[in-house]
């Protein structure tokens, strides 16, 4: 015997307890939610009982009561009457407790809070055998030196009963409860003996779902599968009761087998099982051994084929949607399962599933291709059987079938446009094309074997170099680098063609310049450069100084002076001429003409430009030359 109130408030006031339900005792039956379905027929047993700390219980005997180490257990009335049952400790040592609430209605865990639901009690800190009988005079009996009987309480027809059990002795010794001596019935009248309903096979014959007419314990289903048979013949690998894990009862059963069912008509039949009986219900009635359920296992209906999303243009992969999941490993790595048909010839290098979920499963298939489709126009892909022997598989082992089709376009592409070339200086030693569209500048070969120019004279590319490449490397702009300059006026054609690279120049979507496309430009002529004139020379002159209004090029002028002559009242004879001053470009305005003795004979001379024995007159910027038989007075 002890007191309960002092006790227990004093745990609730050392370990900080707070009003609601904590959820302390988490083995299935310990709380409210899980309770035991009893029925009245029947004495339930519970060998052990395990220590848990348990929740504030409200009701008349005030706080402080919990229900520590407890079980629960759940009953309608049918037949309104009292209720009598006994709690019998298999150690009569024991200290065992009840309280009985009405939950019609409510949430079960609502016991933890609500007061009104109390129906009737007996905290008597007496151990031995408790219960509800004759012998009780009171409802109500709390801690203390109270009988550990109480009188029968009446129960209502429809209404809904939680009895809780609480174990106040700290030891796992259990107890049994079973009802006996009131007049309620808490056994249903018209209740049926359980059967087998139904019975269903999930698509692809490894399982089958058996429904139950009613709902049945747990605990009588054999683990190995033993309380049902399958004919024509299938072993059952392993069973599942729905609802077992939250819940004493299950209403259905899960049953594995250790392979898939061929398509066909098949019956389920209950049995005595390994443990001794088929499944029970809470009165212990026991479903007829023979009762059956058939099922059929239909053909499995091939998966429909999927769709290409529209690829792009110039694809180098294609995109396979599918609505219904494919598995994942069912893909054949190296692209097998697809062929591809159309205008012109694709090569499959692999195929990847996209996503797979934690399933293995996947909606989305990417295929990759050896090279970029570049001819326009319309093409399928066609499933096939890949080199892992299967064409592609959906749950339920249904499989897309070999020969379907998805058809795609690949948008036909126009050639890239020809550029234009930059109108370049007169005697251009580079030329620069620009393109209305972007050109890829890796198609660009670097020696310029893309490029040919043809006109007046020959002209040899020596390089191409693209202008201001993006981050995307591409360029409007690309310069070409000449050997010489050109130096011969005249209409030009820039050319485009195959370069040593293998291609021409390439652009977006791999569209390409059609080799042979020609640019043109024009060095239009240049007129001559004027005579220049000559400094007053001095009264016997030795050498005269000639002055131009343009630039002259300093390596035009020969240096034995042979691009001049000079006549006049005597003979005179050219022995050299010199540029004077040459800048930084070699260019000068000033040419400086020895003779070969001075000037004795007045009188009026001239001077008169010739072509030299270097090959030419004198040259200036532009080629422009000073013409053979222009001349200056002195």
């Amino acid at each position: 015997m002890r007191v309960k109130y002092s006790l227990f408030l004093l745990i609730i006031l050392l370990s900080g307890i707070v009003k609601g339900h904590t959820q302390n005792c988490p083995t299935l039956g310990q709380n409210p939610t899980s309770s035991f379905p009893v029925c009245g027929t029947a004495t339930f047993t519970q060998t052990s009982v395990p220590i848990c700390a348990g929740s504030p219980i409200p009701g008349p005997c005030g706080a402080g009561l919990a229900d520590k180490n407890p079980f629960w257990y759940h009953f309608t009335c049918y037949i309104g009457g009292t209720l009598g049952f006994l709690i019998t400790p298999n150690n009569l040592g024991d200290d065992y407790d009840w309280q009985l609430f009405d939950v019609t209605g409510r949430n079960p865990n609502d016991v933890y809070t609500d007061a009104s639901l109390f129906v009737a009690c007996n905290w008597s800190g007496f151990s031995g055998i408790t219960g509800a009988s004759n012998a009780g005079t009171s409802l109500i009996n709390c801690a203390g030196n109270f009988p550990i009987f109480s009188s029968m309480p009446t129960l209502i027809v429809g209404h809904d009963y939680l009895l809780m059990i609480s174990h106040y002795t700290d030891t796992q010794s259990g107890y049994q409860l079973s009802f006996t001596g009131g007049t309620a019935g808490i056994t249903d009248p018209a209740n049926p003996i359980p059967k087998m309903s139904s019975a269903g096979a999930n698509c692809d014959g490894t399982q089958i779902t058996i429904y139950l007419s009613k709902p049945v314990k747990c605990s009588s289903l054999a683990l190995d599968g033993s309380d049902f048979i399958i004919s024509p013949a299938a072993t059952i690998s392993s069973v599942l009761g729905y609802g077992c894990n939250t819940s004493f009862e299950m209403d259905s059963v899960l049953l594995t087998l250790n392979g898939p069912l061929a398509p066909g008509n098949y019956t389920v039949t209950a049995a005595n099982g390994s443990d001794g009986n088929t499944l029970l219900d809470n009165c212990d009635r026991a479903i007829s051994v023979g009762n059956d359920a058939a099922f059929t296992i239909n053909p499995p209906v091939p998966l429909p084929m999927g769709t290409i999303t529209p690829p792009p243009c110039a694809p180098i992969a294609l995109t396979l949607t599918f609505t219904d999941p494919i598995k994942c490993n069912s893909v054949a790595a190296n692209g097998s399962d697809f062929l591809v048909t159309g205008p012109s010839a694709v090569t499959i290098s692999s195929a990847t599933a996209v996503n797979c979920n934690a399933n293995g499963e996947t909606n989305t298939i990417n295929i990759q291709l050896s090279a970029p489709i570049l001819a326009g126009g319309n093409y399928q892909l066609q499933v096939a059987t890949g080199t892992d022997g299967n064409t592609l598989i959906g749950e339920c082992n249904r499989r897309v079938t070999n020969g379907d089709l998805a058809p795609f376009t690949v948008a036909i592409q126009p050639p890239l446009p020809m550029g234009t070339v930059t109108q370049p200086s007169c005697t251009p030693s580079s030329v620069t094309l620009t393109f209305a569209e972007a050109i890829n500048c890796n198609s660009i070969a670097a020696n310029g074997s893309d490029f040919i120019i043809t006109g007046p004279s020959a002209v040899t590319v020596s390089s191409a170099t693209a202008v201001n490449c993006t981050a995307n490397g591409e360029t409007t702009s690309i310069t070409l680098q000449l050997a010489a300059p050109i130096l011969v006026t005249g209409t030009y054609q820039v050319q485009i063609a195959t370069g040593s690279d293998g291609n021409t120049l390439t652009g977006n979507c791999l569209r390409q310049i059609v080799p042979g496309n020609m640019a043109p430009f024009t060095l239009p002529a240049q007129p001559a450069i004027a005579m220049g004139t000559i400094t007053p020379p001095p009264c016997t002159p030795q050498s005269i100084t000639l002055t131009f209004a343009d630039l002259i090029k300093c390596n035009s002028i020969a240096a034995n002076g042979s691009d001049f002559v000079v006549t006049g009242a005597s003979g005179v004879t050219v022995t050299s001429a010199a540029a004077v001053n040459c800048d930084a470009n070699g260019e000068t305005n000033t040419i400086t003409i020895q003779f070969s003795a001075p000037i004795l004979v007045t009188g009026n001379y001239q001077v008169q430009v010739a072509t030299g024995t270097d090959g030419n007159t004198l040259i200036g910027q532009c080629g422009r030359l000073v013409n053979a038989g222009a001349n200056a007075a002195f």
